[in-house]
């Protein structure tokens, strides 16, 4: 099916690839669709490996059955015949390349790079199964045939054909951003972890360095799930570093925390509280019994019913702490800065070195996805991955 003349703004470009014996490529699919997920192009490629076939009999692993039979792939170009097409689809202007665990695709093409002594292919990409694995707050990686069970899209004719697979990696993207009212790009920001790229032979998520992090939030503070915030307030307490000399004042050289729910729903703040404390020699520091003060909420001060195992329970009741409870309007005072100076503050930024003096930060928090902040919303993240 070829590309038709109508002009497209966006494209989406979805491939798969599909291997010989696990390693070497003897398909490259791909479908290309503007940006309502209109099909304009659909083509596989067939690549000679160039080696032998291996995907039966082998031991611990399934068997598997490609589409073409052997002397078809055989009868092909090998991969040097295609390389600068797959590198223009890859790499054409105005799209969004997108694969379901890209890095195994990505990594069989370095591989055939490096073979035929040809320069990487560098290209950015999006990937449906860690988006799969964000929302449904799923650990394992799950397989493009499974996500398409449970998303209940129609099962291709013929699993491993790279353009089928290419074909049913878009539904499955179209399926989740129906479902959550947002558009591709708009699901890219809202799962930063699930882009990468592929560039002088590596590849690489991004959005999970601290930087990228950082930068994600201050253009967006609901673009990373609340484990990330949970990992990027661990990261930035144990890297940042004095904004010049220590300010010796009544907290210096203590160590303090809030609770889970401030860090979830206050991220700019936290951020910038933890660099303030670290101006005056302190450590945020989440394992309460080591601590000196405890910073309560407001809501939590008033509250009647404490919920046992949170972190304000511990300071309260654990008799052999030294932690004492203590308002943000004090903690504000102690800093010698008021909550609108914290709120007004920019995006605190992490140098290059990291700091002398380690930090310490204790975990303990319950794992969570951007899901949960969808759902907070009124978007219902279980019908969309619920089985039958």
């Amino acid at each position: 099916m070829k590309a038709n003349e109508k002009e497209v703004d966006m494209r989406y470009l979805s491939f798969d690839i599909e291997c010989g014996d696990g390693q070497h490529r003897c398909e490259f699919g791909y479908v290309i669709t503007d940006d309502h997920f209109s099909v304009v192009e659909k083509e596989v490629l067939i690549i000679n490996p160039d080696k032998k076939f291996n995907l039966t009999g082998r031991p611990h692993q399934d068997d598997l059955i490609l589409f073409f039979p052997e002397e078809t792939y055989y009868a092909g170009e090998q991969f040097p015949y295609y390389y600068q097409r797959i590198k223009d689809l890859l790499k054409e202007k105005d799209q969004i390349v997108i694969g379901h665990s890209v890095a195994n695709d990505a990594g069989f093409l370095r591989t055939a790079c490096k073979r035929y002594k040809l320069d990487p292919i560098d290209f950015y990409f999006f990937d449906s199964q860690k988006v799969y694995s964000e929302y449904a707050n799923e650990k394992g990686r799950i397989s493009l045939e499974n996500a398409g069970e449970i998303l209940h899209l129609e099962k291709p004719a013929f699993l491993h054909k790279s353009d089928e697979d290419a074909l049913l990696t878009l539904q499955m993207m179209q399926k989740m951003c129906e479902s959550l009212s947002v558009s591709l790009s708009e699901l890219k920001d809202l799962c930063p972890t699930a882009n990468g790229n592929s560039r002088n032979f590596n590849i690489y998520y991004v959005g999970s360095s601290l930087p990228e992090m950082l930068e994600a939030l201050s253009k967006n503070v609901n673009s990373l799930s609340n484990a990330r915030k949970a990992k990027c307030i661990k990261q930035f307490a144990e890297k940042v570093e004095t904004n010049g000399p220590i300010i010796n004042s009544k907290i210096s050289g203590c160590k303090l925390c809030f609770s889970t729910a401030f860090e979830k729903s206050n991220i700019k703040d936290v951020l910038v509280i933890i660099q303030l404390l670290a101006n005056h020699g302190c450590q945020y520091n989440t394992k309460v019994s080591e601590n000196d003060y405890y910073i309560a909420t407001q809501e939590e001060l008033e509250t009647a019913e404490v919920e046992e195992h949170s972190r304000y329970y511990s300071a309260l009741h654990n008799t052999e702490t030294k932690c004492k409870v203590i308002s943000f309007d004090q903690l504000y005072e102690m800093l010698s800065i008021t909550e609108d100076e914290v709120k007004a503050a920019p995006w605190p930024k992490i140098g290059k070195k990291k700091a002398t003096k380690k930090k310490v930060y204790s975990t303990g928090v319950a794992r969570s996805t951007i899901g949960d902040q969808l759902k907070a919303k009124g978007i219902d993240l279980s019908k969309l991955f619920k089985t039958e």
